[in-house]
């Protein structure tokens, strides 16, 4: 019985599960791509502020240094004109603290002491250091800042003042927190599309598969059903001739029958290794350039008499000059399955016509006979070994005598690069074309 239409194509357990973990990984893959390189970008973006903003704090120790430069230490100079440099809008995040070498308070902004106690601070750098690094302080109230800490030389003495210098950096990192929430909010979206994405891919990579697989089992069931025909005949015959005492003859005519069957099986097997073969190129082909319309003659010259016998027409139409590079002996089986075909389903009195012509760059060869034909929807299934094995059942036209013919003569044409077409118009019996590529020589033949 043949499967439902669709049967085949249900993907077996094992691919789903194949298809989900290659989606897993695919999507995992992808979405850990996108986050490296968010996490990367964000890590550069929090660099360049901060190098950006103890760049600033630098520029405002260097100034400083230049301002406590000429005064003596603790002079009272020192806080009118370092609150004039100040006082300014754009220093409104700015706040700084100087120390004299005994560690008072020479100057202290207003939020200092209130934000950040000296012991927030980091060592101070040496007067020479131009790069200070700056360090990240989280002060009260969720506020946010970049210090620095660094020596300057003042007065005639050049004894050292520390300086201690804050930048109120919370709109920075209010903007940062928000970009990672925004950030974590499209690497969620995302990470839905990477798995839409990785099955997409999954499938495009299980597809494949599940086409192996099911011709794996489409061969499987054309396999058992090739087979079951002969292995039955075989034990019904053995069965019948062990049944009762025979004669001598008779067990010699089922023996006949039985070889006659195992000779069938014999030539299942070899088609259906050829088949296998041909199917991942392993047959190496003995090609060599051949005269076309000589070969055809001799095989046509072969199968006449047999025609002749079933009182069929056996004619040719080969045109000059048609030459092909050919394994010689896979073109002879290819063109005997198909005068095989036509001769058995050809009624007396009927024709067979084998016809050669050019056809552009290629050699196109027609076996036509004058048989019953295929119906429409057996055409489509011309290569479908079950189908053909139903279309046996049901009297139809066969594809040689074990269902394997057209299957073999596309196969050979496949290993010489070439192409199988069949049609069947309506009450005009079967026509199959091959078509192989010419060699040069015929087109100066033609």
């Amino acid at each position: 019985m043949r499967r439902p239409a669709g049967a085949g194509a249900r993907t077996p357990r094992h691919l789903r599960l194949l298809a989900l973990r290659l989606t897993l990984f695919y999507g995992a893959v992808i979405f850990l791509l996108v986050a490296g390189t968010s996490a990367l970008l964000y890590g550069s973006l929090v660099s360049r502020l901060n190098q950006e903003d103890d760049q600033f704090l630098g520029h405002e120790v260097r100034l400083l240094r230049t301002l406590l430069q000429p005064w003596p230490a603790g002079a009272a100079e020192l806080r009118q004109e370092a609150l004039s440099e100040w006082n300014h809008s754009q220093y409104a995040r700015l706040d700084i603290r100087i120390l004299d070498a005994a560690g008072t308070t020479v100057l202290a902004g207003a939020g200092m002491q209130r934000e950040l106690p000296r012991r927030r601070f980091p060592l101070p750098a040496g007067m020479a250091a131009t790069a200070i690094p700056g360090r990240d302080v989280k002060g009260p109230g969720h506020r946010h800042f970049r210090v620095v800490s660094a020596l300057a030389p003042a007065g005639a003495a050049r004894a050292a003042f520390t300086l201690q210098i804050a930048l109120d950096r919370t709109r920075e990192e209010q903007a940062l927190a928000a970009y990672q929430g925004d950030m974590a909010i499209a690497l969620g979206l995302f990470f839905v599309l990477a798995l839409g994405a990785g099955y997409w891919i999954a499938r495009q990579g299980v597809r494949p598969v599940e086409a192996s697989f099911a011709r794996l089992s489409r061969f499987s069931a054309d396999l058992a059903h090739e087979l079951r025909t002969p292995v039955n005949n075989l034990r019904g015959e053995i069965e019948v001739a062990l049944a009762h005492p025979r004669a001598a003859a008779d067990y010699r005519t089922t023996m006949e029958s039985a070889l006659e069957e195992a000779t069938r099986l014999g030539k299942l097997v070899d088609g259906l290794l050829f088949l296998a073969r041909a199917e991942n190129a392993q047959i190496a082909l003995t090609a060599e350039v051949t005269d076309v319309r000589a070969e055809l003659e001799r095989i046509g010259e072969f199968y006449r008499a047999a025609a002749e016998q079933r009182e069929i027409r056996l004619e040719t139409a080969l045109a000059e000059g048609l030459r092909a590079r050919l394994d010689r002996a896979l073109f002879q089986r290819a063109i005997g399955n198909l005068l095989e075909n036509a001769l058995r389903h050809t009624p007396a009195g009927g024709s067979i016509r084998v016809a050669a012509s050019r056809d552009r760059d290629r050699v196109r060869v027609q076996v036509s006979d004058s048989g019953p034909g295929l119906a429409p929807e057996r055409l489509a299934h011309l290569f479908d070994l079950e189908a053909r094995g139903e279309s046996r059942e049901a009297g139809g036209w066969r594809t040689g005598g074990l269902g394997l013919g057209l299957s073999i003569v596309r196969g050979i044409m496949r290993l010489h690069g070439g192409e199988v077409e069949v049609a069947s118009p309506p009450g005009q019996g079967v026509t199959v074309t091959l078509r192989m590529a010419a060699e040069a020589a015929s087109a100066a033949a033609g």
